[in-house]
């Protein structure tokens, strides 16, 4: 992955990896890139292009921009 597009760790889980995900189905074929946290399932909202998605899974609440926020953990992800 270029530099640009390098993934944060997951802000809920420190070990949690983090990966970009290209959702193909029909509802999201505008907006299909999002990012999620493999361990905890926490994920940012659809994107239209993969540098949206990665700079709001980046974004963090002492960041000095005030962004999109990242979706709290499923229920029932794994632990």
């Amino acid at each position: 992955m270029p530099k640009a597009y390098e993934l944060k760790s997951c802000p809920h889980e420190k070990d949690g990896e983090a990966i970009l995900v290209r959702d193909d189905s029909y509802e999201h074929e505008k907006k299909p890139f999002f990012v999620e946290c493999t361990k905890c399932g926490a994920r940012t909202a659809y994107y239209p292009d993969i540098k949206k998605a990665v700079v709001a899974w980046n974004r963090r609440a002492d960041d000095e921009t005030n962004g999109k926020r990242i979706l709290p953990p499923r229920k029932g992800a794994t632990e």
